[in-house]
């Protein structure tokens, strides 16, 4: 049985756990667009607590529209303000000298499909990570009624805490800029991650995992 989860916009820690457990992985690639979903947000670590990024993307007059045609807006200067906020809140951390270049491409060109930027973020994950489980796109939609897989689409979102009720998922915590000011923030993109542990971070998500259930 596969697991199928969304793709979003740097994942957080609870997706990228998924990607060292023993089932097979299928991203979402058939589904309708989620408005307020981590599909076009993500979440990181500052001086004044958790702040949620969001990209802007085109209004579609449709009711309901593709994920994989989802186009990204740049009439506001999200990217700039994205990096801003990363800067101010990483600048300090161990590993953002390390491995921002490599994430520069997201927040200076312009990716006209959300769906197709996510997805090469996610590749790039997995290979700073030096994850090797493959990621499959579902070639069809699958429901709970009509498939055997473990679909966890809709709870994977900012609306739900789906991942404290997960038996194989054990939060615990690691290195934090602001740890000492606001305590251990669970949970947030896997960029607070990699900023902070560097090429540990793979081993930190092997942690997080419960193989005794």
């Amino acid at each position: 049985m596969a697991t199928i989860l969304p793709l979003p916009y740097f994942g957080n820690i609870y997706f990228y756990h998924h990607f060292l457990r023993s089932e097979p992985i299928l991203l979402e690639a058939h589904e309708n667009y989620t408005k307020q979903s981590y599909r076009n947000r993500t979440e990181i670590a500052t001086a004044n607590g958790v702040l949620p990024l969001s990209i802007p993307v085109l209004k579609s007059n449709a009711l309901k529209q593709a994920y994989t045609q989802v186009k990204i807006e740049y009439r506001i200067p999200w990217q700039k303000i994205h990096f801003k906020a990363l800067e101010s809140a990483y600048m300090h951390s161990p590993y953002f000298e390390f491995y921002i270049d490599e994430f520069m491409p997201f927040f200076s060109q312009q990716h006209e499909y959300l769906y197709q930027m996510n997805l090469q973020i996610h590749q790039l994950v997995l290979g700073m990570l030096k994850i090797e489980t493959e990621s499959v796109l579902t070639q069809d939609f699958f429901t709970h009624e009509n498939s055997m897989h473990h679909i966890i689409r809709d709870e994977i979102s900012p609306k739900s805490e789906y991942w404290k009720s997960d038996a194989h998922f054990h939060p615990s915590a690691y290195f934090q800029v602001f740890r000492e000011k606001h305590g251990f923030q669970p949970n947030l993109s896997i960029l607070d991650l990699i900023f902070n542990e560097g090429p540990d971070a793979c081993n930190i998500l092997e942690k997080l995992i419960n193989r005794n259930i």
